[in-house]
């Protein structure tokens, strides 16, 4: 019985060192080619202009949501809401545009033409300050009401940067 257990005992303690003795595969390695703009593909303002044209829509009505819901004193809790779901609708542009030009992206589709590459730039920023300045004003300390006298700073700066975001999708209807 003693010589069985430790017959045992031997087998596998070598199957256990002969486990380890085997050296694990390396981890097979990824590598993403860098493109610059020379060797970019190029997109068209048609690539750009279509995803302003499938949000713009969405933003139109965001807004004029938080102003009807903003302007009546017995709807304050929906007019907090209003201004994150323009501050969200900001946010979806921007990456919807940011991705179209950024070649990690999934819906990348290339360097954009010169002809809209400031107006481009301009409504990125714009959309990324809406998605701030909402956040600014939902964070607030003691901001339940946006149009409290206290939270006026950040409803105002908020309101701006809607005005302004507006404006730059508007101007993609030359496009």
């Amino acid at each position: 019985m003693v010589i069985r257990v430790i017959a045992l005992l031997a087998a596998v303690t070598t199957s256990i060192a002969g486990c380890g003795a085997e050296t694990p595969a390396a981890a097979p390695t990824t590598t993403t080619p860098t493109m610059t703009t020379d060797s970019a593909p190029q997109a068209t303002v048609a690539d750009f202009a279509s995803v302003v044209a499938e949000h713009h829509a969405d933003w139109d009505e965001a807004v004029a949501d938080l102003e009807s819901r903003c302007g009546d004193p017995t709807t304050i809790a929906a007019c907090r809401v209003s201004y994150s779901i323009v501050g969200l609708k900001a946010q979806t542009i921007h990456l919807a545009l940011t991705g179209r030009h950024k070649p990690s992206a999934p819906v990348y589709v290339g360097v954009p033409p010169a002809a809209i590459k400031s107006l481009l730039s301009q409504t990125e920023s714009a959309a990324d300050t809406v998605g701030t300045a909402t956040d600014a004003l939902r964070d607030a300390p003691g901001c339940l009401d946006p149009l409290a006298t206290s939270c006026l700073t950040e409803s105002f700066a908020a309101d701006r940067a809607i005005d302004h975001l507006s404006g730059k999708l508007d101007a993609w209807s030359a496009y």
